[in-house]
């Protein structure tokens, strides 16, 4: 399978998995994408073209780095927090006035967090050390 085969794959996958704990929009934003285009392949299927792809591609490998430096939901604006803190199922609210008042988070919720936070970015640093493995 050549590369870009692969990026299509962790692209469109990651998309349709994580699409309720997205916030569409803002992905379209940060990666100068037509309005809907996201929307269009999550919704209808349909074909997202080889350069949309790699802008979104660019924004994925991202992550990992704003992930080591705090709470991936803290430094990016993309994430739905309310459908994150569903997911997670702790209290509703909890993790929106730790960003916004910076109210303290139990330890417990904390460890949830990061635990949804390594499933979300598992096959991106998948992907990456596959790279650096071909790379060597």
């Amino acid at each position: 399978m050549g590369n870009r085969k692969l990026k299509r794959e962790l692209v469109e996958k990651w998309l349709k998995t994580n699409r309720r704990f997205l916030k569409i929009k803002c992905i379209e934003r940060e990666t100068n994408l037509k309005e809907n285009t996201i929307q269009r392949f999550v919704k209808n299927d349909s074909r997202l073209t080889t350069i949309k792809i790699t802008r979104i591609f660019k924004w994925l490998m991202k992550l990992p780095d704003m992930a080591e430096e705090d709470l991936i939901i803290k430094t990016n604006k993309c994430f739905n927090i309310s459908a994150v803190e569903r997911g997670i199922n702790v209290k509703r609210g909890m993790i929106q006035k730790h960003i916004k008042y910076g109210r303290k988070i139990y330890p417990r919720t904390f460890e949830l967090i990061e635990k949804w936070q390594l499933e979300l970015l598992k096959p991106i640093k998948k992907w990456e050390q596959n790279q650096t493995v071909y790379k060597n």
